[in-house]
């Protein structure tokens, strides 16, 4: 049994009808004539317990009467860490992170389908992993014991977005400059990632790079933290400029890095470029992106204008 445990209970006559665990009062409940009613009882901890029934009419008192031995559990209250929006996910990567006592299961449930659960670990984020699919009413429950305890709401929908892209977005412009946000979305898998070389475009009449050559490092990027590396280079052409960029983590010592894993959208860097014509609204091109592994394969080659490669240059990058 979980909390609150209810016990059914018949009295032959009106009156009251008193639960005990012990000496201890832990339910109670008026009856009316030959009735039969539940008690709900006070919390018990868990363990088992082997309550006793009076029934108390008129100031007086029957003789305890035995119940049957009672296991109470107690599967805890779960607590949602994420999603607590509305969440796309790439192909694979659904998952509820969440917090259970340990000795108890935390279950995602789709209606009365369970679909995925691990073990509890208390103060420790535990990750489900959970099918590929839409769901816009999940509940994460607690069980012990096969007893299940509360459960709580997964808090806005989840869908899956199986594209792998790059793209560029914006500008937002301010203070002279229109800054442009090259964009990463679905890297999962076998296409899990170690390095990105991307190439934009523009009139040199319109926009300019002005630097740095080294982006400032930005919290909760693509490569974000000390052991990462990122270039940009502007190539001048004719009526052109090639901004070339290039980002890559890497691991100190012999040990290669591990690819890196990206789950729906994430930022790879913001680039700002001076705006030299105002009667224009700023526009850039992005013309090629390659995306390696740590192994140096291709898993993502993107010439989105392979016959414009920026009046005769070659268009290599560092990849």
């Amino acid at each position: 049994m979980v909390n609150p445990v209810v016990i059914k209970v018949k009295a032959p006559s009106s009156g009251t009808v008193q639960i005990y665990n012990g000496s201890e009062l832990v339910g109670t409940k008026e009856m009316s004539g030959d009735s039969e009613a539940d008690i709900k009882l006070n919390a018990l901890p868990e363990g088992t317990y082997r309550l006793t029934a009076r029934t108390v009419r008129g100031g007086e008192r029957s003789a305890p009467v035995s119940l049957p031995a009672i296991t109470v559990v107690d599967p805890g209250m779960p607590e949602l860490i994420s999603p607590v929006t509305d969440t796309v996910f790439g192909p694979g990567m659904v998952n509820i992170r969440a917090k259970a006592p340990a000795g108890s299961k935390s279950l995602v449930l789709n209606g009365d389908t369970i679909l995925a659960g691990v073990e509890g670990k208390g103060a420790e984020v535990v990750t489900i992993p959970a099918p590929d699919g839409a769901y816009d009413q999940l509940v994460l429950v607690t069980e012990k014991s096969g007893l299940r305890g509360a459960s709580i709401p997964v808090t806005g929908s989840i869908s899956v977005d199986s594209g792998s892209s790059v793209y560029l977005s914006g500008p937002t412009v301010e203070n002279g400059y229109a800054t442009f946000a090259l964009m990463l979305k679905n890297f999962t898998g076998a296409r899990s990632l170690y390095a990105v070389e991307a190439h934009l475009v523009y009139n040199n009449s319109d926009l300019k790079y002005t630097g740095p050559a080294r982006p400032t490092d930005e919290p909760s990027t693509v490569f974000d933290g000390g052991q990462t590396v990122e270039i940009l280079r502007e190539v001048k052409g004719g009526t052109q400029n090639e901004l070339i960029y290039a980002g890559a983590q890497f691991a100190a010592g012999s040990t290669g890095a591990d690819n890196l894993n990206i789950n729906g959208e994430k930022l790879i860097v913001r680039i700002p470029l001076q705006v030299l014509n105002t009667d224009v609204t700023p526009k850039a091109d992005l013309v090629y992106v390659k995306i390696v592994n740590s192994e140096s394969g291709t898993v993502y080659e993107l010439p989105v204008r392979s016959a414009a490669r920026l009046n005769g240059n070659t268009g290599r990058g560092p990849l």
